[in-house]
């Protein structure tokens, strides 16, 4: 058993630094663990990118559509590699802050007294009566912290439910094919086979029949555009489809760090949002990715009508374009909703400090109109503790309640700007004037050379 006299003749031994364990661990950390698809996906852009020019140099119809549509899966690899990159930053940043701290702890009243700063406070561990060790104050929190990176870095390399995400998103962009398909035929296709070929043995034929021609004749027509929607596409959606996953794991695991550990902002931090802005940044990165596919679909909702893509596509993406609107807004704001309200909290237990140094202001201004009218020197610790005062009050009001700043925000509502234009139509209108413009002058122009 550990005795007071054991503690200070330096018998006790200590336990592992936690610091070195999570330092350890975060420099350990892969968010795409498995090396051959961390180097498909970390090369795949710039093998997009040849394509596509090669595409755009070679083919008589340059397929601005699809070319633009790749375009965004490039955008998309890549705003995740920066994804994947910030993670073990945005934790790093929380740890060497110390802006966690151990929950039960920080939920108890009865704290070691042999803690003597914020940081070790909210860490501080007990004595073991058995081994007679005393552990280093942030060796509990350390350990706990590892195993919150270590499953977050499971999650994210999950083989069932990466592989899950991905087939799913394998059929999403082998569904275009097939609506690709559907919308060749033609409009009373489905009518007159039932009703003036027989019924629906007749319509089982006639589309088999239609989809033969429809391999042959498209295939050889247009070979980039068929065999990249039937290889190429669903190949990329279940790349975006291991995005997704990881997405959705980061989302979850910001939210489950303010349940998991106490959030403790700091004031004043640089950053405007108490030392948290690297989360608030990680959902920014996270919402993005998202926010490509909603500007692709708003820019030709937009563009669709003063171009030969607009009757085809406009209304299949009008229907898919609530999704990453919705999904945008949910990634952002969601996984860090619970820390918002942990600082909230914490901003509203201030309260009381306020009041008492609002009163003590009162007080110290007051003793200072009564020295200045009795024409006396005024004491300089009356003028140096009244400044004091103002600059902790100011503090206290300043207390960040959300884990970003208005530039992290302000970035998040710029990208959304194509999206919703797309989506109410209002930015149509201005698209078709600037379009009949143009007209007005090539006829004009025409005229005056002729």
């Amino acid at each position: 058993m550990a005795t007071i006299e054991s503690i200070y003749s330096g018998e006790i031994k200590h336990e592992p630094n936690g610091s070195d364990n999570a330092a350890k661990a975060l420099k350990d950390f892969r968010g795409v663990r498995n090396s051959k698809m961390r180097w498909l996906m970390w090369r795949l852009p710039y093998a997009l990118l040849i394509g596509v020019a090669f595409a755009f140099i070679l083919t008589r119809d340059r397929y601005v559509m699809y070319i633009s549509m790749i375009i965004a899966v490039v955008l998309s690899l890549l705003v995740f590699r920066e994804l994947i990159r910030s993670i073990p930053k945005a934790l790093e940043d929380l740890w060497y802050q110390e802006i966690i701290g151990e929950k039960s702890v920080a939920a108890s009243p009865n704290v070691s007294s042999l803690c003597t700063d914020s940081h070790n406070k909210s860490q501080s561990g007990s004595i073991s009566k058995e081994v007679g060790i005393l552990p280093k104050p942030e060796a509990k929190l350390g350990d706990e912290y590892v195993n919150f990176i270590r499953d977050f870095e499971n999650s994210l390399n999950d083989p069932i439910m990466q592989f899950a995400f991905g087939l799913t998103f394998f059929l999403v962009l082998l569904s275009r094919s097939f609506y690709e398909f559907w919308r060749w035929l033609p409009k009373d296709f489905s009518e007159g086979l039932i009703y003036r070929a027989g019924g629906w043995d007749a319509l089982f034929e006639g589309i088999k029949l239609h989809l033969s021609v429809y391999l042959v004749e498209y295939s050889i027509s247009e070979p980039l555009k068929f065999w990249t929607g039937i290889l190429l596409e669903p190949f990329l959606g279940f790349v975006l489809g291991l995005i997704a996953w990881r997405m959705f794991v980061t989302g979850r695991y910001i939210e489950k760090l303010s349940q998991s550990f106490d959030v403790t902002p700091k004031l004043e931090h640089p950053d405007k949002s108490g030392g948290l802005g690297s989360l608030g940044r990680l959902s920014l990165v996270n919402a993005l990715i998202i926010g490509i596919w909603g500007t692709f679909l708003g820019g030709w909702i937009i563009l669709g009508s003063s171009t030969k893509y607009g009757g085809f596509y406009t209304p299949f993406y009008t229907a898919l374009l609530v999704v990453p609107v919705i999904m945008s807004v949910i990634c952002f704001f969601l996984p860090l909703w619970n820390i918002h309200v942990i600082m909230a909290e914490k901003m509203d237990k201030t309260r009381i400090r306020r009041s008492k140094i609002g009163i003590n202001i009162d007080l110290l201004t007051r003793r200072s109109l009564d020295s200045a009218l009795e024409i006396k020197d005024e004491s300089p610790n009356t003028n140096e503790s009244l400044e004091r005062m103002k600059r902790a009050y100011k503090d206290y009001r300043n207390y960040p309640v959300w884990p970003f700043d208005y530039k992290i925000l302000l970035a998040f509502i710029t990208s959304q700007m194509v999206p919703l234009l797309g989506l109410t139509g209002l930015a149509t209108p201005l698209v078709n004037m600037i379009g009949s413009l143009m007209q007005f002058i090539n006829k004009i122009s025409g005229g005056g050379l002729q």
